[in-house]
Parts: structure tokens; C-alpha cells; sequence
């Protein structure tokens, strides 16, 4: 397949599954998890630089395409855009029309500056200007959770500065369930998946606000940020509970971990050895009506959306049947 050169700014390829700046904060997010779990030196060394790396590449590519958007704005044509943001011998050209936007609140803000001290690390594995190892011992004592910190803060606070919404992946989380598929991550939007998943997961701030106030009241300004953050960090579970009968993306802390994206899985429940074809579920039902309403593969997510959305009813073992698609309570 002959592909147009990366120099050709003629030539225009867009795909539906993809962002630069989704793709780099996610793949930082994924890292930063990896170096936490990593068992040797290599490994570390591996997911600290990788961390770094992409959060870095996030924060350019997004201080980039937020730049751009200003500068169209101002009148200027894509040739000049290009050749200032893509050119280090425009690097005074791109500082200029940095610090008469917005962005130039954050230049100075101290989070930004403790953001570069990282940055330095990156540049010397990138580009190795010393004749020993000791990037190596910086590695080794890089926060990376504080990184990618100072990464969603940087880019909420660009955000706020243009008195714009961030959007729901800056808080390290990302829809599985691309083309079907339950193990690609998807990037989705605030208003038709986020809002509607904190709704199911009864997400504490979000659960009696409207659609039309969520944007302003959750999604604007570091402030709502941390609130829906701390949260999320509070969750119970590292996946949005799997609806028994639609199938949307679903929201996960984890998107690169299959054993989360397949844990709650009908066909990873017991089976029910009393009814042949039939899986042991744990369904939220109505006594008074008889009505099932939902169904789990543990008791604690039953009961967390049981409290949470429907009561008056309770918890109850269940026989499910993959033939029927329908769900049969156990005796009490």
C-alpha cells in the first residue's frame, strides 16, 4: 500500500476511533498502571519511560490542537499554522502566540513547572546528552502518579481558561465496546454515553441532575473536575455493570485489562446444576409483581444498583437460560 509522506499537508486521512491527543493521555493512563505492577528493573524502567513519554506527547498534541483552534480564529491559513506548530525554528513564533492566548496563565502556573521538571526526563531519554546512566535513578524515583496528575490538571486548566468543558477521558477512564467488539476501547462523548454510565453506575453528583446542567455543573472548570474524580476514584467496581439486554460501551478504569472487561460475563458464572443449559445469576426482583428487573454475576453489584435504583426490591439467587434469555428465581 503506498502511503502519502508525513510532510504532505495536502493530503487529508481521518479515522473514526482515533485522536492523538485520547491515544497518547490513554496509553500515559495504561503506564502509569503498568510501572505500579511491574516485578523487575527492566519493566520499571519500561513503563516510567513509556509514562512519560506519552504524557508528555498528550500535553503537546493537545496545547497544539488547542492552539490551532485559535489561530484559525485569528485569520491565519494552515500552511502558516503548520509550519509554527510543527517547526522547532518557529519555536519563538509558537511562544508568541502562546502567551497572547489563554495558555499564557499556565506558563507560570507552579503545577505547569513541576510538569517540566518531568519533561527534562523525557528529553534526556529521548535525546541522551550525558555520558553516564543517571537518567536511570530518575526513572527509578519518577512519580508517575503525580505526573499524570499534573497532566489531567494541565489539561482541565486549559479547558477552564477557554471557558471550555474537559472531556470525560481526562479523568482516566474509557468506554470498551468499539464496533461491537468488548475489548476495544472506544472514545465516546459526554452527553450521549458519560452522562447516561454515571446515571447507571449512581455516580453521587450526577444522579437527580438534568442532562442540560450536567456540562456546566460537572464537566466545567478544576473544581467539578476533582468533585467527579474523587468520585469515580470511589466506585466500587473497575467496570460499568453490564446491562442485561442493550449492550453499550461500557466505562472501566482498566480498558487494557481483559480479565475486568470479561469479569462479569454470564458465561463466566456457575453452572446450574439443577437445570441443565442454565447459569447461577444474582437478579434484583419485585416480590409484589414477581417482575426481574436485573441480573448480575456477584451479589455485590446486584445490590449495589438494586439500593441505588430500585426500591423495594431485593436480591435474589437466579437460573439463567441461555436458550430463553430469560431469568427463573431460586426458591427462598
Amino acid at each position: 500500500m503506498s502511503l502519502p509522506r508525513l510532510s504532505d499537508k495536502k493530503t487529508r486521512c481521518w479515522r473514526w476511533n482515533v485522536d492523538p491527543v485520547w491515544t497518547h493521555f490513554s496509553t500515559m493512563i495504561q503506564e502509569n498502571s503498568t510501572f505500579y505492577k511491574a516485578k523487575t528493573d527492566f519493566d520499571r524502567h519500561h513503563a516510567s519511560k513509556s509514562c512519560l513519554y506519552f504524557g508528555v506527547a498528550a500535553v503537546e498534541a493537545f496545547t497544539n490542537q488547542e492552539l490551532r483552534k485559535i489561530m484559525h480564529s485569528k485569520g491565519c491559513d494552515e500552511n502558516s499554522i503548520s509550519t509554527i506548530i510543527s517547526q522547532p525554528r518557529k519555536r519563538k513564533e509558537k511562544l508568541e502566540w502562546l502567551k497572547a492566548s489563554p495558555f499564557s496563565t499556565i506558563l507560570e502556573d507552579e503545577k505547569y513547572i513541576a510538569f517540566c521538571e518531568y519533561k527534562k526526563i523525557r528529553n534526556e531519554v529521548t535525546h541522551s546528552s550525558r555520558p553516564d546512566q543517571l537518567v536511570f535513578n530518575y526513572l527509578e524515583i519518577a512519580n508517575t502518579e503525580e505526573f499524570v496528575s499534573l497532566v489531567k490538571y494541565i489539561f482541565v486548566k486549559i479547558c477552564e481558561l477557554q471557558h471550555a468543558v474537559f472531556q470525560y477521558w481526562m479523568l482516566g477512564w474509557n468506554y470498551v465496546g468499539y464496533n461491537h467488539s468488548e475489548l476495544e476501547p472506544s472514545l465516546n462523548d459526554n452527553l450521549q454515553a458519560f452522562y447516561w454510565s454515571l446515571k447507571y453506575m449512581q455516580i453521587k453528583g450526577v444522579r437527580n441532575i438534568s442532562q442540560d446542567s450536567f456540562l456546566k455543573n460537572c464537566m466545567t472548570g478544576c473544581a467539578a473536575f476533582t468533585r467527579l474524580q474523587t468520585e469515580l476514584d470511589e466506585y466500587p467496581f473497575d467496570i460499568e455493570p453490564k446491562h442485561p439486554v442493550l449492550s453499550p460501551p461500557r466505562l472501566t478504569r482498566c480498558w487494557w485489562d481483559h480479565a475486568i472487561l470479561d469479569s462479569d460475563s454470564i458465561e463466566n458464572c456457575d453452572n446450574d446444576s439443577s437445570r441443565p443449559g442454565c447459569k447461577l445469576v444474582w437478579a434484583i426482583v419485585n416480590d409484589s409483581t414477581f417482575e426481574c428487573f436485573e441480573y448480575f454475576n456477584t451479589r455485590k453489584k446486584a445490590e449495589y444498583i438494586c439500593n441505588a435504583n430500585f426500591p423495594g426490591c431485593r436480591v435474589a439467587l437466579a437460573s439463567y437460560s441461555e436458550r430463553n434469555k430469560n431469568v427463573t428465581v431460586m426458591p427462598k
